[in-house]
């Protein structure tokens, strides 16, 4: 595996996914690098640490049951103490159309799965 000379030491990042190996290898990789990690397996769960933490960037995946990205994306934008964290779109489709459709919904970019170290 490649070395970065990456340091997210004073970063804190929300994971939100509801695949179970999704998460954990994006947290194990972000905490790799330092970041403090708070990890999510749905939407409502992530709301509940928003409302106790501050993070400084979520990282969404855009499929998931109940609420997806998409309308989790919205109603943090429409959340005056939400609207300006940064959340980035983790899907398997960030090609094309996906990608505008993302960056236009509100996300500020977006990640590619499987997410890997060179992600």
């Amino acid at each position: 595996m490649a070395s970065y000379n990456i340091s997210l030491n004073t970063c804190k990042i929300l994971v939100v996914d509801d695949n179970p190996d999704g998460l954990i290898l994006a947290s194990t990789l972000l905490r790799r690098y330092g970041a403090t990690v708070f990890e999510a397996f749905d939407v409502q769960e992530a709301l509940r640490i928003l409302e106790r933490t501050d993070v400084d960037f979520i990282i969404s995946d855009l499929n998931m049951p109940i609420m997806d990205g998409w309308a989790f994306v919205d109603q943090l934008k429409r959340n005056p103490v939400t609207k300006d964290i940064p959340v980035i779109a983790l899907t398997a489709y960030a090609v094309g159309e996906g990608k505008r459709r993302a960056l236009a919904a509100g996300f500020h970019h977006f990640l590619t799965k499987p997410i890997t170290p060179h992600t």
